[in-house]
């Protein structure tokens, strides 16, 4: 099966974010929106880990952004603003009006 990465749709901020609160395997709760991860137990080798996941899966952000603001709503923030656009089909060219004259006056 060939892999096409433009035609996959890059997974949604709250699907990439369960990922993080698997990890922290939690029998509690879940963190709130505006809970420190760290607090949670999230240490930077788990947070290696799943920055280089969301990588993967084409969610351009970095080790240091995670690092910098460890809560659920700055991330969730980072994911929305990283994922990338759909593709957009390529533009169709229509011919231009001096190379519609010269292939009549031929």
């Amino acid at each position: 099966m060939t892999h096409h990465p433009s035609t996959q749709h890059p997974p949604a901020p709250d699907e990439l974010l369960r990922a993080v609160t698997d990890a922290l395997r939690s029998d509690e709760t879940p963190p709130g929106e505006d809970d420190s991860l760290i607090a949670w137990g999230l240490d930077s080798i788990t947070l290696m880990r799943i920055a280089g996941g969301w990588r993967k899966q084409g969610v351009r952000v970095s080790f240091a952004e995670l690092a910098k603001e460890p809560t659920l709503r700055a991330w969730r923030s980072l994911l929305t603003a990283a994922r990338p656009a759909p593709p957009t089909p390529p533009l169709r060219r229509s011919p231009s009006p001096t190379r519609a004259n010269r292939s009549r006056s031929r």
